[in-house]
């Protein structure tokens, strides 16, 4: 693929850190192209923050408007949702407690409700081992393969190939899952 979005569907352009379209960067005039970032460091990459709703709530919200019932599917999606962002170029986000399945009882306001709902509970159940493990997991792999952390476009456009056959499926390669590339 080329640099920007040549070559890139919108879920692959975010997936490769959301590259400028040319080198050397030149100034975006529009605040809400797809294609920002300079370099992969300035890409942060999440499912969930603070505001609105969380990624458990996200998910159990859209099982349920597309009647998709089912803790097993919410547990794919969730680990889903974090594979997008540990396995993405750039800086993976990740808010307090989605690895544990927090919810806020879908509440998208953190201003307005009960101050307990925004702590995590801590209180382990199946559920949040599982989900637990799988984020641990994908860390551990993160750590592990530099080729999920390349500092430079150029290391990108030549190592990774990614192809988005629709809106919902992106295919990655790269070719340095096991090169000695610095840390």
């Amino acid at each position: 693929p080329g640099t920007g979005d040549a070559g890139y569907g919108p879920i692959s352009l975010g997936v490769a850190g959301s590259p400028v379209p040319s080198f050397p960067a030149m100034a975006n005039s529009d605040e809400w192209e797809a294609a920002f970032a300079a370099a992969p460091e300035q890409s942060i990459n999440y499912v969930s923050v603070h505001d609105n709703l969380n990624l458990h709530d996200k998910v159990t919200e859209w099982q349920s408007a597309n009647s998709k019932t089912g803790q097993s599917l919410t547990n794919s999606l969730i680990a889903y949702g974090f594979g997008m962002i540990l396995t993405s170029q750039g800086i993976p986000f990740m808010y307090e407690g989605d690895e544990f399945q927090h919810t806020k009882g879908d509440n998208d306001n953190s201003y307005n409700m009960e101050y307990d709902l925004l702590w995590s509970n801590l209180q382990s159940n199946t559920d949040d081992a599982a989900t637990y493990a799988t984020v641990n997991a994908l860390i551990a792999l993160r750590k592990a393969h530099p080729s999920l952390r390349f500092s430079t476009w150029s290391e990108i456009n030549t190592n990774v190939q990614s192809n988005q056959e629709s809106t919902s499926l992106v295919d990655r390669k790269s070719t340095r899952l096991n090169s000695s590339h610095a840390n």
